[in-house]
């Protein structure tokens, strides 16, 4: 264009033409990553969970047929008299880190097929009955490791590595 950028009177145009670029650039893509599909099966009226892998959820429709899925909110569900509801809806209730809700309040029960070599710890946050939040890390010498707090319910469980074998948390009596 043979504008100088260094010169105040160019700017002014090459940030609109920069500017235009970039929106241009962002409608016609997505950042990386952002893109890819997951398959799951889902059989009639269920409640899943989905896992780590599946980040914030943009679009749903069926694999088959392409029939795209309105995305809802809760508060229609829970209002005086229901919204209507029609087919091909999805709720999307809440970010949790486990499977199923903590029903009661107990020790974290850490357990691997293997102890490998180095040690891997898993860091586990949520609150207590004495905290709102509370984090404690747990570093996995043995098959199966205690939490020493007692968890109302678990906000995040992260390992410090990558590892071979997947770790299991549950409650002391195995759920």
């Amino acid at each position: 264009m043979g504008l100088n950028p260094s010169a105040a009177s160019s700017r002014a145009t090459l940030l609109r033409f920069l500017n235009e670029a970039a929106i241009e650039l962002y409608d016609q893509s997505d950042p990386a990553g952002s893109l890819m599909e997951q398959v799951f099966k889902v059989n009639g009226d269920q409640t899943i969970s989905c896992p780590s892998c599946v980040g914030s959820i943009r679009g749903v429709r069926e694999i088959n047929t392409r029939i795209a899925w309105s995305i809802n909110q809760m508060r229609p569900r829970y209002n005086q008299f229901n919204w209507v509801d029609n087919w091909r809806n999805i709720r999307l209730k809440n970010t949790q880190a486990l499977m199923s809700t903590v029903t009661n309040a107990s020790l974290g029960v850490l357990t691997v097929p293997v102890v490998e070599t180095p040690s891997i710890e898993v860091t586990v946050s949520g609150p207590t009955p004495t905290a709102t939040m509370s984090s404690e890390t747990v570093i996995m010498t043995s098959t199966s490791m205690q939490t020493l707090n007692t968890y109302t319910d678990y906000t995040s469980v992260k390992k410090n590595a990558i590892n071979k074998y997947d770790i299991t948390l549950s409650d002391v009596d195995g759920k």
